[in-house]
């Protein structure tokens, strides 16, 4: 029975990586004998510890361990797909036998099939992504409590907390295919955060703050963490009605990242040869200022998305998806390039660390001073977002800004436009890299859009 100052005992991944090849290797081997003509798998092996506390309480504590198959088989061109969690030896049998009973029943696909040959990776680069965390669980459930006590003893205006929560999570897993490739990862993330609640005479207002790396030495302290929570909740206090119009907006660098995820599942393979996507013809189009580039780094070592394999197990290749300006490519799997008559950009699985690039060294109070009248958005809600159309309608809330200086906070509003709109309106990006998720950006600030006082509709 373990104890909360028990160390997190790391997995033993030399032995596991062993054990999941051999295995690996037999459920390709058995498949192809029941008759798959080609076959692909996973197989992962995870375990993590999260806490979450309130009022200085533990409120949940989870620790998980997993292990799971998932299993993709072929009859010509039929596929079938199934997935266990029982890696016992009639588990891993029924789940074969159910992905080729799938196979034998669905319609044939000219274009399914596994990733070619020539495409696959051979070269498997230590991308440093593994650094456990040596802590015990009692550290995991203090450092939760830190955060959260900082944030509450800031300011008498912090009246209430929806808590604190730090996690450590590990994990392996191996990709292997009949055309012989196995591909193994190795990774770890960690993560510390805290929610808190402010309240004056006008109102209640929440924010949060939280840290997130594959390596625990590089987090912000649970002190940083709880005051940078408080800081955001009390400076949103007072908030006042914007004016309604059309301004210029400044996306804190987190809301810019959002638009940037629109921009990427816009323009893969799946909505693509779906026509599913407002930018289907956009290959090679000026979609953006000629300073803008988009690039994607799949072997940054320590990123967050890294890896050498995507989800085929076709190498991952670094590339500028927007240079200039234009589009230089799709997001493809090998499925959605063969739909498309293109190549795979080894991107099964979506993009991995995408970062704005741009020659610029503006502050966001740079940005800020240039500003007559207008909106700085650091928080957004709902689901507006049409990905056919490009039309976009959100929730936000953030901070007013006049004549070069933020004058107070407002809530409770819409902001609307089109998202072709909003890339060509892009005027510039700054300094202020968030480097904790895997897509980078800074603020960034949009030409115009409209902004309207939210109504509620009872």
């Amino acid at each position: 029975m373990s104890t909360h100052s028990d160390v997190i005992q790391p997995l033993d991944w030399k032995k596991k990586k062993k054990e999941m090849e051999n295995l690996a290797e037999s459920i390709l081997c058995q498949a192809k004998t029941k008759g798959a003509s080609e076959a692909q798998l996973s197989l992962g092996n995870t375990q993590g510890v999260s806490v979450e506390v309130r009022n200085q309480q533990i409120e949940t504590l989870e620790f998980n361990c997993d292990r799971g198959l998932s299993l993709t088989l072929y009859k010509g061109k039929r596929k079938g797909q199934a997935s266990t969690t029982d890696l016992s030896k009639e588990g891993i049998e029924q789940t074969i036998n159910a992905a080729l009973s799938i196979a034998t029943y669905t319609a044939e696909d000219p274009f399914s099939g596994l990733a070619e040959k020539q495409n696959l990776a051979t070269e498997f680069p230590e991308l440093g992504l593994y650094h456990p965390w040596q802590t015990s669980v009692e550290a995991l459930i203090q450092q939760a409590k830190t955060a959260e006590k900082v944030a509450l003893d800031t300011d008498k205006r912090i009246t209430n907390t929806e808590g604190g929560s730090a996690s450590t999570y590990e994990g392996l897993s191996l990709l292997a295919n009949s055309n012989g490739f196995c591909g193994f990862n190795k990774g770890t993330q960690h993560s510390l955060s805290c929610v808190v609640i402010a309240e004056d005479e006008k109102g209640m207002q929440r924010d949060y703050y939280y840290s997130s790396n594959r390596s625990p030495e590089k987090l912000l302290s649970a002190e940083a963490i709880g005051s940078e929570a408080a800081h955001r909740t009390l400076k949103r206090l007072n908030s006042k009605p914007a004016k309604q119009g059309k301004f210029p907006i400044l996306f804190s660098a987190e809301m810019a990242r959002s638009i940037f995820s629109h921009f990427l599942s816009a323009i893969s393979g799946g909505q693509i040869y779906r026509k599913t996507s407002f930018l289907v013809d956009a290959l090679g189009q000026q979609l953006f200022p000629q300073w803008f580039y988009l690039r994607e780094h799949p072997l940054l070592e320590g990123g967050h998305a890294s890896k050498s394999f995507d989800a085929e197990g076709v190498a991952t290749q670094d590339k500028y998806i927007v240079e200039k300006g234009k589009l230089n490519h799709f997001l493809l799997s090998s499925y959605s390039a063969r739909k498309l008559s293109m190549e795979t950009t080894g991107n099964a699985g979506g993009a991995t660390n995408v970062k704005v690039n741009y020659e610029n060294d503006t502050s966001q109070a740079d940005i800020i001073s240039t500003i007559k009248q207008g909106l700085y958005v650091t928080e957004m809600m709902g689901q507006g977002v049409n990905l056919v159309t490009g039309d976009y309608s959100r929730g936000a809330g953030g901070f007013w800004i006049e004549n070069g200086e933020i004058v107070h906070p407002v809530s409770e509003i819409t902001i609307a436009g089109n998202l072709s709109e909003m890339f060509a309106g892009m005027q510039t990006i700054a300094n202020d890299l968030d480097t904790r998720s895997a897509l980078e950006t800074g603020s960034m600030l949009i030409n115009e859009m409209t902004v309207a006082i939210y109504t509620h509709n009872h």
